[in-house]
């Protein structure tokens, strides 16, 4: 059978945890398998998925995040031949960053010098936004302190985000200003 089977990888994590996979349709296949492993080069005689995929899209959603993955697809015919394996391709499932707002607390009513303390995990990049504008930002961070001069009355609005590799997580907490 002579199939050429491309995978390609459409977007590498979905959501945490998932990889999908894509790949050109072969004119012989009835389906096909896909194949997983941790280590380049080394596969498991068994395709991860179950049944033969009919489509030319999988989505591998037992991928633990904080790993990096290796895979191939192979076309199989009616008869059950199977094609030469495809190219590999790796996706390294990222772990996404995580964000709160420490202080001040929740609905804090406050005036004058303010202790803002934003603290972070798996964070390339830390920012802090009071009322929409950007205050302060840390690099390679787990911690960000600001202090706010919070002199105008009324609710203001704090909002953190982090950001890593191909994700962002951002949260608000409200103060008011009296």
């Amino acid at each position: 059978m002579k199939t050429a089977v491309i995978l390609l990888m459409l977007a590498i994590p979905a959501v945490a945890a998932d990889v999908r996979l894509a790949w050109d349709a072969s004119a012989d296949a009835a389906g096909y398998e896909v194949y997983r492993t941790e280590n380049s080069g080394a596969y498991p005689p068994t395709p991860l998925n179950p049944a033969l995929i009919s489509g030319t899209t999988f989505t591998d959603t037992t991928a633990v995040a904080g790993t990096t993955y290796f895979y191939v697809s192979r076309a199989v015919s009616d008869s059950g031949l199977k094609s030469a394996p495809s190219n590999e391709v790796f996706a390294v499932v990222t772990v996404p960053p995580t964000v709160m707002v420490t202080l001040p607390a929740s609905n804090m009513i406050a005036r004058g010098k303010v202790a803002v303390l934003l603290e972070a995990s798996n964070a390339a990049r830390i920012e802090l936004r009071i009322d929409g504008n950007l205050r302060s930002t840390a690099v390679n961070a787990t911690r960000l302190s600001y202090q706010w001069n919070a002199n105008k009355r009324g609710l203001h609005t704090i909002n953190a985000k982090a950001v890593g590799p191909g994700w962002e997580t951002e949260v608000m907490k409200t103060v008011t200003v009296q």
